[in-house]
């Protein structure tokens, strides 16, 4: 009868340790799978985010080119119809861009006049005699040329330290200068 004795399982080792390790080892996979599934569909999310903000920005800074284009070809336009813009009439115009309420960022806008060295002294008189006793060119020095701003809107306090500034002097406005001049 000893042949026909029940084996019992409950002490076997494959039993004891077979059984909870596959659980663990199938729970494990389980785990795994969700995990590396979420972390798919983060990634994605994460990516889709990031592409639609880069196109919103390209987006954006495009509509603002387009924005200081279009100033820029009305400047272009103003002076090209009036035989000589004075500092009320760019004041007129730049006030009616409303500029500052098109949340555009610029602090200013302002008109640099390009003088050779000969005619420096004289444009330095004319200035001073519209009420601007103070003006010169700066950075004092001599040069072939020179390129001073005389006309600025906002015509404020912050932007007053640029009145007569050469700013061929600029090594990135030069190049710009360069430019428009050719």
């Amino acid at each position: 009868m000893d042949m026909f004795k029940k084996i019992s399982y409950q002490n076997h080792p494959l039993f004891v340790y077979g059984i909870p390790l596959l659980i663990f080892c199938i729970s494990a996979l389980i785990s795994y799978q969700f995990w590396y599934s979420n972390k798919l569909t983060s990634s994605k999310t994460f990516e889709m985010q990031y592409e639609y903000e880069v196109e919103k920005n390209n987006r954006l800074i495009e509509q603002r080119l387009n924005a200081y284009k279009i100033m820029l070809k009305g400047l272009q336009g103003l002076f090209q119809s009036s035989t000589r813009v004075d500092r009320n009439e760019f004041s007129s115009y730049i006030l009616n861009l409303q500029a500052a309420e098109a949340k555009t960022d610029i602090q200013g806008i302002c008109f640099a006049q390009m003088i050779t060295h000969a005619e420096k002294n004289a444009h330095i008189s004319s200035i001073q005699s519209q009420g601007f006793p103070d003006y010169t060119v700066s950075p004092a020095g001599i040069r072939d040329f020179y390129t001073p701003i005389i006309f600025m809107e906002p015509f404020t306090a912050s932007n007053l330290k640029t009145f007569g500034y050469d700013i061929y002097q600029i090594p990135a406005a030069r190049e710009n200068l360069i430019q428009a001049r050719d």
